[in-house]
């Protein structure tokens, strides 16, 4: 019943496809207004067809059945491309340095280290100090590599395949 406008079902599908999604992407994305994206959003919200949360003072939106609900706390983390590429520095290179990842990604330092630092808080990297070098590590990795394996489409850029590629390889 709540899916038969077709307005609602291709929001609702959108999400599906592209979990963690923000309320902007989603706006381009659809081609729709402000007013009718928010009212159609709060009906699915009310329904309990999708989730919303905030995250770095975004609203993103989730389907309610996922594979792992944990997901949703790396998923809004992977559609930007900053914390993306550190996260997915880090899945290719455990206990890459900061050092490193300055070099490896294109953006200031004090950009990157802010992104680290957010990370940490959220428990999707964790570091290692020794002697004042710090290493960095997925702190769950079967879940970062499954989140990204799982929404690949809907993350997919030349670094998910770089890294997709590198899994496939270390895998034989």
């Amino acid at each position: 019943m709540v899916l038969d406008l077709e307005s609602r079902r291709r929001i609702y599908e959108a999400i599906e496809k592209n979990p963690g999604i923000h309320f902007r992407e989603l706006l381009k994305m659809l081609n729709i207004n402000t007013g009718e994206l928010q009212y159609h959003l709060g009906v699915l919200i009310k329904n309990h067809l999708i989730s919303e949360r905030e995250v770095n003072n975004m609203k993103v939106y989730f389907p309610t059945k996922m594979p792992n609900q944990r997901m949703k706390d790396v998923l809004p983390y992977l559609r930007n491309s900053i914390t993306k590429a550190i996260i997915i520095n880090i899945a290719m290179n455990p206990g890459i340095s900061q050092k490193e990842l300055y070099n490896n990604i294109k953006a200031s330092n004090k950009t990157i280290a802010s992104n680290i630092l957010k990370l940490k808080e959220r428990k999707i990297i964790k570091e290692e100090c020794i002697n004042n070098i710090c290493k960095y590590y997925l702190y769950d990795e079967d879940l970062i590599i499954n989140t990204l394996v799982t929404y690949k489409e809907s993350l997919f850029d030349e670094l998910v395949q770089k890294f997709i590629e590198f899994m496939e390889k270390n895998e034989k």
